[in-house]
């Protein structure tokens, strides 16, 4: 079955063609409304030669059309590839020309090859009022790739991951079996349907259910989020920890009274912000584990606790060490996950491919640990500190300075080791109000909390901590500003 059957053709078969998908810009748009977009959309690609496993990239802001051209690209049994339409030309240029796109759908002009049809934002919504509507969408084989979705590059060069039709279909019993969501459910997420956790939240989950979801085409900052908690009441709240936190700020503006359950995801939680979110908004947070080679969550919490909780139905978890083999509970490890929703490989990246799903299982790069009661995140691989032989936890870290009182919010990364050099632990803290002398506190405070080769060996203070695009700590970034600092630091 093309999945465009499941997520939007049969709820006009079922009687639902009247009722609300997408609330935007202060307006409904009905799952009727939204086929026949689709449908043109479709109309259009195949006018400019679009067929079946042909890549169709989306670099559109969130609105109703950029769905469309989403599942008009899929109804084709084209594969579907939206990406971030806020990139710079060159990047957004390196991602069509990976993928091998045959047609563009893009906010501003770019440069494309020779063959490659392109529709800017500004012109669109006249050529698909314009194009003949497909109306019924191709027969595909259930392992036929239907979107590719890339990476954050949080670590590094974003990759292309291959999601097939039936991994899309099985969301409804493994995800959504998880949270239970009906058709009068509104679901609001603050990222963005260019990334995995974003197009999940907003279109994979809801649609999934008959449900609807609130759509904000600029930037999701607190401001802009507590606008839409009042005007567009949802029911289910998807964000990232940075997000929370930066909520936190503005509780006057908060109105999270319709709101069934706060989802927080993308990063580690620590339990100071479940805590105080809790004091402020009266509601428990969710703490959730996906990536976007598993297409969305994976492991959640039940509400109020910082630890993962336990897989969705029909997903399997380990922990595995270095070498592959599986480890006992109690054993921090790599976490791999199976299950029907995870992807087939990355795009044109064979090493990489083979190096990530192996036998039916995909390494996620997250450290995790269960114990008797749930399982507990415990960071990235790549985030672990090597100090002479002590591996450090960042988050671990990060949660004991947590606890000192003038500290708003840190993170806890690691310079790369020189020749004969050690590797050093760096902490960027964003204090919590004016304090004296904070590093001399902070420093009384990791001695007696920390073992030696935790304790951060520089303090940098900072207004804010970088974020990737998806809201997530940039580690990359700080790592890369550590080792300038370092450098600097020795001339």
């Amino acid at each position: 079955m093309n999945a465009v059957t499941w997520f939007l053709d049969r709820h006009i078969a079922e009687g639902r063609g009247a009722a609300p998908c997408l609330h935007f810009e202060g307006r409904e748009v009905s799952y009727g409304e939204l086929l026949e977009l689709s449908q043109r959309a479709a109309g259009l690609l195949r006018g400019a030669g679009v067929g079946a496993g042909d890549r169709v990239l989306i670099a559109l802001d969130d609105s109703p059309v950029t769905v469309a051209c989403v599942f008009g690209a899929m109804r084709l049994g084209a594969i579907a590839v939206p990406v971030n339409p806020k990139l710079d030309p060159a990047e957004l240029g390196n991602l069509a020309e990976r993928s091998g796109v045959r047609a563009m759908f893009l906010a501003n002009e770019l440069a494309v090859p020779p063959g490659t049809a392109m529709w800017l934002r500004d012109a669109l919504d006249e050529a698909l009022n314009a194009a003949e509507p497909v109306l019924e969408p191709a027969e595909v084989d259930p392992d036929a790739p239907a979107l590719i979705q890339f990476t954050s590059g949080s670590t590094g060069t974003p990759k292309g991951v291959v999601h097939r039709h039936s991994g899309l279909l099985a969301l409804p019993r493994t995800t959504g079996a998880r949270f239970g969501l009906t058709p009068a459910d509104r679901c609001f997420s603050t990222p963005k349907l260019s990334f995995g956790y974003g197009f999940g939240n907003s279109v994979l989950l809801p649609f999934a259910a008959g449900a609807s979801s609130v759509l904000l085409e600029r930037p999701a900052d607190p401001y802009a989020v507590a606008h839409a908690l009042r005007t567009a009441a949802p029911t289910l709240f998807f964000s990232v920890p940075a997000l929370y936190a930066a909520l936190l700020s503005t509780p006057d503006r908060l109105d999270f009274s319709g709101v069934r359950r706060c989802v927080v995801g993308g990063e580690g939680l620590h339990s100071r912000l479940v805590e105080r979110w809790r004091e402020v908004t009266g509601h428990e947070l969710v703490n959730a584990l996906g990536s976007t080679e598993c297409l969305h969550i994976v492991l959640a919490s039940q509400p109020g606790r910082a630890d993962l909780g336990d897989p969705v139905p029909g997903v399997e978890v380990k922990v595995v060490a270095a070498n592959g083999t599986e480890l006992p509970d109690g054993e921090a490890g790599e976490a791999c996950v199976r299950g029907p929703l995870t992807a087939s490989h990355y795009w044109d990246a064979p090493a990489e491919t083979a190096d990530v799903f192996r036998d039916g299982w995909v390494r996620t790069g997250d450290v995790l640990c269960r114990d008797q009661d749930a399982w507990h995140y415990i960071g990235r691989t790549d985030d672990i500190v090597n100090v002479g032989g002590f591996k450090v936890v960042p988050s671990q870290v990060e949660a004991r300075l947590l606890e000192h009182e003038a500290v708003g919010s840190c993170a806890v990364v690691g310079t790369s080791a020189g020749e004969f050099e050690l590797s050093t632990v760096v902490a960027y803290v964003v204090p919590a109000g004016e304090h004296a002398d904070l590093e001399r506190a902070l420093r009384r405070h990791a001695r007696t909390r920390l073992a030696p080769p935790e304790r951060p060996a520089r303090y940098l203070f900072t207004d804010r901590l970088p974020t990737t695009v998806t809201g997530k700590v940039s580690r990359f970034r700080l790592r890369e500003l550590a080792n300038v600092h370092t450098v600097e630091g020795k001339r």
